[in-house]
């Protein structure tokens, strides 16, 4: 079970000066400064989009996080080496608030033997992950639909694709398709 959101409320507020007197600042920009720390405090309940850190080697956590993601969610691979891997990525965010794929830290994933990633929906995020030293399932690294669903507005990020390949190599590699 995971928190459910909880709405921010801005309400607008007039100040007015008593009877005879006037605002006056010795910086024009404190009034500004001080609208916008209150909105900030006002939105400081506001929801937070959750990072679901997945263990290593856990597919079966991966994709229940997958299913689960809500717009603005991100989900962390855990750094290590994950081998024979069909992760399929299918949720959709929004423009505003993609669903975002990528390892605990820049680079210390690695996904390798037979493994590929396959995405549809929209507003997805993938970044930060190392393809290496393994084959693609499917003819391609990162397959860019789901049976008959299509992505769209997917950005790539910081993805590696180092030594994987077919082992056919009468056969030609494709990475992304």
């Amino acid at each position: 079970n995971f928190p459910s959101a909880v709405a921010c409320i801005v309400t607008p507020v007039r100040l007015r000066a008593p009877p005879g007197h006037a605002f006056r600042a010795a910086n024009p920009m404190l009034p500004v400064l001080a609208v916008l720390v209150a909105l900030q405090l006002t939105c400081a309940a506001k929801a937070i989009a959750r990072d679901w850190l997945v263990p290593v080697q856990d597919s079966v956590k991966l994709q229940e996080a997958i299913r689960s993601a809500q717009p603005g969610d991100s989900i962390l691979l855990a750094n290590g080496e994950w081998r024979d891997l069909d992760i399929k990525l299918e949720a959709s965010g929004s423009a505003k608030k993609p669903i975002t794929l990528r390892s605990a830290t820049p680079g210390g994933v690695i996904i390798a033997g037979q493994s590929t990633l396959r995405t549809a929906g929209r507003h997805l995020i993938v970044r930060d992950l190392v393809f290496r030293n393994g084959q693609p399932l499917d003819g391609a690294v990162i397959v860019t639909r789901i049976a008959n669903r299509w992505t769209e507005n997917l950005r790539l990020t910081n993805i590696v694709i180092d030594g994987f390949s077919n082992t056919d190599r009468r056969m030609e590699d494709h990475w992304v398709a």
